[in-house]
């Protein structure tokens, strides 16, 4: 009996290539439009998940580019601040449209009209960074300042990585409605106040995905 998939190398099938196999023998596809050499420059932002790959990768060898990495700070104080978690202090960046604000941002091209919160007791938050620091800011300077950090490390990034690896984690996201500012999570989940008649909910559509990425990619 014949059919599409009995010629087929056993790479091909999860069973035979991933599942049924040790994990030093996984049979994954090696062919690749590029490959990371241990002494290129490798960039991480997005979701959670590029957290694992940032440790895999320094687990490994390579070199994990972090411009932004507190070397002031002794280790624990820089674990705890969120320090090394990516390449910048820029936390999670779940969507692909979070992404383009942020490069447009960091290169002059947006203000998002949202930029600093204050709570009930006196502490000062970043609306798009709301847990990078667990205290939160002793200013509103302080805060901006610290963002302004974070986008000259973007820029280098940008400008002097030789790879940068970005997983996309949500379609779903919540946004400024008057000027479409992308939030990482909902505003009052972390820190801020929920307001629906400034904020709303945004399912980002597949073409939307695809336009904000391929933006974001533009040279």
């Amino acid at each position: 009996m014949s059919h599409p998939y009995k010629n087929l190398p056993p790479q091909n099938f999860w069973r035979k290539a991933v599942a049924g196999v040790p994990r030093q023998d996984l049979m994954l596809p090696v062919a690749s439009s590029f490959q990371v050499e241990p002494g290129d420059k490798v960039a991480t932002a997005g979701s959670c998940f590029a957290q694992h790959l940032a440790n895999g990768l320094q687990k490994s060898g390579f070199d994990y580019f972090v411009p932004e990495a507190g070397e002031d700070l002794d280790p624990a104080t820089r674990k705890q601040r969120n320090y090394g978690v990516y390449s910048a202090r820029y936390g999670n960046i779940y969507t692909t449209l979070q992404l383009l604000q942020l490069l447009q941002e960091a290169y002059g091209l947006r203000t998002p009209q949202d930029r600093v919160w204050q709570d009930e007791k006196g502490r000062f938050y970043d609306p798009y960074r709301p847990a990078i620091e667990p205290d939160g800011f002793d200013s509103a300077e302080a805060m901006l300042a610290s963002r302004e950090v974070m986008c000259a490390a973007v820029r280098r990034i940008v400008e002097e990585s030789d790879i940068f690896v970005f997983t996309m984690g949500l379609t779903e996201t919540w946004r400024n409605r008057a000027d479409g500012s992308i939030y990482p999570v909902v505003p009052g989940a972390v820190t801020g106040e929920h307001d629906p008649d400034q904020h709303e909910f945004l399912n980002m559509s597949a073409s939307q995905v695809r336009d904000s990425l391929e933006e974001a990619l533009d040279p």
